[in-house]
């Protein structure tokens, strides 16, 4: 299968629904953020220590679901399969809870706002915090967009946690690699 099709050069592109739209499009903007959020926590992965495997097998299961989120999306209105189960049920969103306490145990309190910075670990889960938070602000105005139907309603509560985590992540990396916080 060749890579290129030559189909976009006119700054349209196809949605998995067979639509044509053009590639700027709310929604192709959206995938976009997406898929640089799933990049960005391939990042993350390279800089992590060796002493944090466990941290590496979490991040590729969020990336997975990404990819997954990111297909439907572009499926719309006519997906092709059906969203995670663990994503609707909100299992997907509770085990990020669940990662969240568990390093938050660990830290210590914050109740100052914290520079972002440090191991270059933490620095890459800093980034992709904010490209989390710029996909979720895509999200709400795509839902905001379809008169309030919304087909996949596990993904905004995700994408919202997955922030967090990742706010927590970069504390966490900090502390495990002993670089202090700038507060």
């Amino acid at each position: 299968m060749k890579i290129y099709t030559k189909k976009g050069d006119q700054g349209e592109t196809r949605l998995g629904s067979g639509e044509r739209v053009t590639k700027d499009h709310p929604l192709l903007k959206m995938c976009g953020d997406l898929d640089e959020l799933n990049t960005a926590l391939g990042l993350i992965i390279s800089a992590l220590p060796d002493s944090l495997p466990k941290i590496t097998t979490d991040l590729q299961i969020i990336q997975k679901c990404l990819i997954k989120i990111g297909a439907q999306l572009a499926s719309v209105p006519y997906p092709t399969d059906p969203m995670p189960e663990n994503l609707e049920t909100g299992q997907y969103t509770r085990n990020l809870e669940e990662k969240i306490d568990r390093m938050q145990a660990e830290l210590p309190p914050c109740h100052e706002f914290i520079l972002p910075g440090g191991h270059e670990s933490a620095c890459r889960a800093h980034l992709a915090r904010t490209i989390c938070r710029r996909a979720e602000r895509r999200i709400v105005g795509w839902i905001a967009g379809r008169d309030n139907r919304n087909p996949y309603s596990g993904i905004l509560p995700f994408i919202n946690r997955l922030s967090d985590y990742l706010f927590v992540l970069a504390r966490y990396c900090n502390m495990k690699t002993d670089v202090s916080e700038k507060k």
